[in-house]
């Protein structure tokens, strides 16, 4: 599958971002799919401060035309349960997802944070979804101008391996840019004094964390 690329949403308003989307230092969304079944798919992510609101949308792999699919007030839940996908019932496919958290300013929503596609493979025989990420170490020291690579790998469940068909089987997010930045392969590099959190992620959104020290 081609590289997620500037896809076709419906939000309810018209938004605009938040400073924190762009500033290194944000928080991150980071959405999994934690059940499925036959006709219905639960998406699930962590909460983000400041956020009225999260917006859940949809598409088939291979599709880049997201649609808004849910709408879920922050101070009820941070998970909702998709049965319809642009208006079809969830079959045996393989889908995607992307999360938006919001809040309103002066009746307005701005978007104060957004998740990467997370992917659900569904209508495949031997490939299959990440159990779990894990990394060889949780905690990493460094001194500012220092580096230091993540050894990561995906857990998958048994006779089943990652597709290379959707998209890079780990991706890395730093929470913190100022502190730490992580390149596409996993290398930490110190930028300044402080704390930060690298989360490890894998294609259906399952993660680990490393935090981060920089002195």
């Amino acid at each position: 599958e081609a590289p997620s690329a500037t896809p076709t949403e419906a939000p309810s308003a018209t938004p605009t971002e938040a400073p924190s989307v762009t500033k290194a230092v944000k928080q991150v969304l980071l959405p999994q799919v934690s059940k499925k079944s036959k006709n219905s798919i639960k998406i699930s992510w962590n909460k983000i401060d400041g956020a009225t609101g999260y917006e859940v949308y949809a598409t088939t792999c291979g599709n880049y035309d997201y649609k808004l699919t849910k709408t879920v007030k922050s101070n009820k839940k941070s998970n909702c349960t998709i049965t319809k996908v642009k208006g079809k019932k969830v079959a045996n496919k393989n889908y995607k997802f992307r999360v938006k958290a919001y809040k309103l300013v002066d009746g307005k929503k701005v978007y104060i944070a957004k998740s990467k596609d997370i992917h659900l493979i569904k209508s495949y025989k031997k490939y299959g979804n990440a159990k779990a990420v894990t990394v060889k170490k949780e905690k990493v020291t460094l001194n500012v101008g220092k580096t230091s690579k993540i050894s990561a790998s995906i857990k998958m469940p048994k006779g089943k391996k990652q597709s290379s068909t959707h998209g890079e089987e780990i991706r890395y997010i730093s929470s913190d840019e100022n502190v730490a930045k992580v390149s596409s392969k996993g290398k930490i590099k110190a930028v300044g004094k402080g704390k930060c959190k690298i989360y490890v992620l894998a294609v259906n959104g399952k993660y680990k964390a490393v935090s981060v020290t920089v002195k």
